[in-house]
């Protein structure tokens, strides 16, 4: 994020050509459209493209669509978020700070409400979020279940490429679409521009 840009992040499901459109307002009655890279198998269907020529310190809207490669009138359902760019004048700016994801055998648990602590995060309104690493653990695995000092029983959601130790693409790839299933966690990547560190990548579909 700066400025005056930024980098939208988004994934498909099939090879489309991604699609961004750029509103200062939510109804989107005013956008810019601007076309976006075709994704593929090979690099996962995910795409990103970098923004240009928005203005400073501004609530900015954008909504992202996939559209198919044979046929451009067949576009799938929408993203939408939001961000603000950076000011070129001195202001009070919030940001929050964290790190180390899904850690240590603590996944996602459904019962109990998923990664809440990005939906708090996110009622704090912040201009960014600056992640210090550990976005991913590929070496750690997820368990199903994890007993509690109480007696009772954490219970994670899991799949494949969180049940073993990352050793190639496709595997390393997952561990990151496993932290994405969790809502709370996308709802905060289309809301907050991210400063990633050592360590981590975009949390995306968001902007960066």
């Amino acid at each position: 994020m700066s400025a005056s840009g930024g980098t939208v992040w988004a994934r498909a499901d099939r090879p489309a050509r991604m699609l961004v459109e750029v509103s200062p307002t939510p109804s989107f009655r005013w956008v810019r459209h601007l076309p976006g890279p075709v994704v593929t198998p090979e690099n996962d269907f995910t795409g990103k493209l970098r923004l240009h020529g928005l203005p400073p310190n501004e609530y900015l809207f954008y909504r992202v669509q996939f559209a198919d490669l044979t046929d451009p009138t067949l576009v799938g359902a929408s993203i939408t978020g939001q961000f603000r760019t950076a000011p070129t004048r001195r202001r009070s700016l919030r940001f929050l700070w964290s790190g180390d994801l899904a850690g240590q055998g603590w996944g996602i648990n459904p019962e109990f409400g998923g990664f809440r602590i990005f939906d708090a995060m996110l009622a704090r309104q912040p201009d960014f979020f600056l992640c210090s690493g550990g976005i991913v653990y590929a070496d750690g695995v997820i368990p199903a279940t994890v007993p509690l000092p109480d007696g009772s029983t954490w219970r994670n959601l899991v799949t494949e490429e969180k049940s073993a130790v990352a050793q190639t693409l496709v595997e390393y790839r997952g561990q990151y679409k496993y932290n994405l299933l969790d809502e709370n966690l996308r709802r905060f990547a289309a809301a907050v521009p991210q400063v990633n560190q050592w360590g981590s990548v975009d949390l995306g579909p968001g902007c960066q």
